[in-house]
């Protein structure tokens, strides 16, 4: 007997847009919507309403899924829906990609003075 394997399900990949690009797209579909840039990414701050997500998701924004459920901006704000814009996707796991080269031992410079030297000095600045 033969066995059909299912096909991976695959996420669509985000649109790669410009920050400004992304962010005249929210504010001319979604007026209600605040938006705020943050380094790389696109945020929109809460509440987004619930009739909004499917047209957000498709646009390639994401809901913040992990614990809390929002990320702190820098302004104080909490973003819970992102988007990437044109920031690199995540690397995928490469099979001993994470482990470090040998290390070049780090030589520390050599002073020009003394440990004699130096004590002298100091005892000269302390009388």
């Amino acid at each position: 007997m033969r066995v059909v394997k299912k096909p991976k399900v695959r996420r669509t990949p985000r649109k790669k847009v410009a920050q400004d690009e992304a962010v005249a797209w929210v504010k001319k579909n979604h007026p209600s919507i605040s938006v705020e840039k943050n380094g790389d990414w696109v945020w929109l701050i809460e509440p987004v309403p619930a009739t909004a997500w499917k047209s957000l998701a498709g646009y390639g924004f994401q809901k913040k899924k992990r614990s809390p459920g929002f990320t702190e901006l820098e302004s104080g704000n909490h973003g819970t829906w992102s988007h990437s814009c044109n920031h690199p996707a995540r690397h995928k796991f490469v099979k001993g990609g994470g482990k470090s080269k040998e290390e070049e031992p780090t030589v520390k410079p050599e002073t020009e003075e003394t440990e004699a030297e130096l004590m002298a000095e100091l005892e000269s600045l302390l009388n």
